[in-house]
C-alpha cells in the first residue's frame, strides 16, 4: 500500500507524510503479532475512525492490541488462537483465582468468548484501544461474572 492511499483511508486526505506514519504504525502492530493476518486497509480505516482523522490521537491508541483484536474479529484463526492464549485465558485464570470452585467463571468466560470472536458482529470490534486489550477483557469478564453471581444468589434466595 502506498503512503498516499494509507492517508486517504486514515483521514480522507492525500498527505504522504501522514500515510507513511500510519504505515509505520501498522507495520509495528503487525510485527507484534507476526502470525496474524487481516486486511491492513480495514485496519487503517478503523484507526482513522477511532482517531477521527486526527493523527495526534494515533499515539494514544494501543495499536498492537487493536491489530490483534481486528485480526481475531476478522476471523484469522491464528489471531483467534493468539488472542485466546495471550489475552483471554490468562484473564480467565486470574478471575478464577478470585472465585475458586465457582463454575460461574468458566460459564461466563465461554459466553464472553463466543460474543467476542464468534458472533456475527464480534464484540472485539467494540474495543477502542484506549487501554490494553487484556484490561478490557478483564473488565468485561469481571462484570459478567459479578452479574451472573448476583443473579444466582438472588434466584437461590427466592427458593424455599
Amino acid at each position: 500500500m502506498t503512503p498516499g492511499r494509507a492517508a486517504a483511508l486514515f483521514a480522507s486526505r492525500d498527505d504522504v507524510a501522514l500515510g507513511a506514519r500510519v504505515l509505520e504504525v501498522v507495520a509495528k502492530a503487525q510485527a507484534a503479532h507476526p502470525a496474524t493476518e487481516a486486511g491492513s486497509a480495514g485496519f487503517i480505516e478503523r484507526l482513522g475512525s477511532l482517531c477521527e482523522g486526527d493523527p495526534a490521537r494515533l499515539s494514544r491508541l494501543a495499536c498492537d492490541d487493536l491489530w490483534l483484536a481486528h485480526a481475531a474479529a476478522s476471523g484469522c484463526p491464528r489471531a483467534v488462537a493468539a488472542f485466546e492464549q495471550e489475552v483471554f485465558r490468562p484473564r480467565v485464570e486470574a478471575i478464577a483465582r478470585r472465585y475458586p470452585d465457582d463454575p460461574t467463571v468458566e460459564d461466563e468466560a465461554q459466553d464472553l468468548r463466543l460474543r467476542l470472536v464468534a458472533d456475527a458482529e464480534p464484540r472485539l470490534l467494540a474495543y477502542r484501544g484506549q487501554g490494553t486489550l487484556a484490561g478490557w477483557v478483564s473488565v468485561s469478564l469481571a462484570r459478567a461474572v459479578v452479574k451472573a453471581r448476583r443473579r444466582r444468589d438472588r434466584d437461590d434466595g427466592r427458593q424455599p
